[in-house]
């Protein structure tokens, strides 16, 4: 085996045998840390590499949407993916018009949600449990979150987003 081989082989046992909870806080973390690299590849006008970053946080951000379960996160779930769906808007739009403030408004999210996410960790640890089998919200207070938006949008359903953690 090649020492990348063996390298990747480690990364999919240490994220097969982490915790779920852990695991979408370490991706919010690499999207969060793949957008501020990307902002910095702009100012820089290194475009391949702010495309590269971009697309790093995208696919970051499609996974996450991707494993949310529709049926039992209900609500939730649908407001999160429209708010993916809105973080995804706002990428492509930085990349086709250049302009940080777009990745700004996406990192803003995140971090709302990273740390409402963190949250859920901290006072599940606090209860002594690892992995729930039940909601990840049970017993933790209901939070509000909407996108926040550096600019003057047009008043759309993704603009109005509202999630109920």
């Amino acid at each position: 085996m090649t020492p990348n081989q063996i390298y990747n082989a480690y990364e999919n046992i240490r994220v097969q045998s982490i915790d779920k909870l852990k695991l979408v806080v370490l991706l919010y973390e690499g999207a969060i840390n793949f957008l501020n690299q990307a902002k910095k590849a702009m100012i820089e006008k290194n475009y391949a590499q702010k495309g590269k970053f971009i697309g790093k946080a995208e696919d970051i951000i499609i996974e996450l949407c991707s494993s949310l379960d529709m049926e039992k996160g209900g609500e939730i779930a649908v407001n999160l993916s429209r708010l993916y769906d809105f973080m995804l808007y706002q990428l492509t739009m930085a990349n086709l018009k250049n302009k940080s403030e777009y990745i700004d408004t996406v990192i803003d999210n995140l971090e709302t949600l990273l740390k409402a996410w963190k949250e859920i960790e901290k006072k599940q640890k606090l209860n002594g449990k690892t992995e729930k089998k039940q909601s990840t919200t049970q017993g933790i207070p209901k939070v509000r979150i909407r996108p926040k938006i550096n600019r003057p949008v047009n008043a759309t359903a993704k603009s109005r987003i509202a999630v109920k953690i």
